[in-house]
């Protein structure tokens, strides 16, 4: 009977064992899903941020505009090339965060840190239909079409 009762205690460890190590993957699965890394600390909200804006290709000189204008009024100061189709922005992490709806945090991945967006950023109808992409995550993430 001893050896019966070790059999089941021994099974329930493994049973144990193996749910324990599924949690395990599942929490670093979601932790590292997209490869953004685990949150390490926060930005100042007043700390320096340059970023571009990609507009959408057969964009006006009045669709330029139009997106720059939005972005001026988060405090950003805003330059367009002479083709109209990059904007050069430049404020804070608060002023662009408040711009794109979005935060930042400061994450560390493969033991490198950087910074990276809270959530992917949006924007108003009129102005997302007019942006192609966008440096505020620091790379060029397309805005959905």
């Amino acid at each position: 009977m001893a050896s019966r009762s070790t059999c089941v205690i021994a099974l329930f460890a493994l049973l144990f064992a193996l749910l324990a190590a599924t949690v395990s993957v599942s929490a670093n699965q979601a932790r590292f899903a997209g490869n953004f890394g685990s949150v390490i600390g926060s930005v100042s909200l007043g700390a320096e941020k340059y970023f571009t804006v990609n507009m959408r290709d057969g964009s006006t000189a009045r669709d330029a505009a139009l997106v720059a204008n939005y972005f001026r009024k988060f405090g950003l100061q805003i330059s367009v090339s002479p083709d109209t189709e990059i904007l050069f922005a430049h404020g804070t992490y608060g002023q662009a965060g408040a711009a794109a709806n979005t935060g930042f945090v400061r994450v560390q991945l493969n033991g490198e840190q950087f910074t990276r967006t809270t959530r992917p950023e949006s924007f108003p109808p009129a102005i997302a239909a007019r942006i192609l992409a966008t440096t505020i995550l620091r790379r060029p993430e397309h805005a959905p079409a």
